[in-house]
């Protein structure tokens, strides 16, 4: 395992790539790079650079709904996922949104709860990254 240590000696982007070049030479890596929106190559040639120093078998997952960011940074085919459905969403939050609270107990919060259901568009990690749930 790693020590992961602050980098508050960076202070610019390269030398930051140099650093997790160092940190993660010939280790084997996962990283996730959730909701990218930036579709410029040249700035994701830059950020994919700094990870060529890992062990083959590396892997970096990529999401996005943007098909042309998913297009620019892909080996492999995109795998598009399909928003859920109104009712399947609704039982998600239900299920993080009213831990200590029994559904029905207070109709307001159902209200709410579904006004919220309605505006996250079937995108479940919208409903996963709620601080107010908590």
């Amino acid at each position: 395992m790693v020590e992961l240590k602050p980098c508050d000696d960076v202070n610019d982007l390269n030398q930051l790539q140099v650093k997790q070049k160092e940190v993660l030479r010939e280790r084997k890596f996962f990283f996730v790079l959730d909701d990218v929106w930036n579709n410029n190559y040249g700035l994701w040639n830059v950020l994919r650079c700094a990870f060529e120093s890992g062990a083959q078998g590396s892997k970096i997952i990529v999401t996005t709904r943007h098909h042309e960011v998913a297009s620019m940074v892909t080996t492999v085919q995109p795998f598009k996922l399909e928003t859920l459905s109104y009712e399947d969403y609704w039982q998600l939050v239900v299920k993080h949104a009213f831990v200590h609270v029994p559904v029905g107990a207070n109709q307001k919060f159902e209200m709410i709860g579904r006004k919220i259901v309605e505006r996250c568009k079937g995108l479940p990690l919208v409903v996963k990254s709620r601080r107010s749930w908590k």
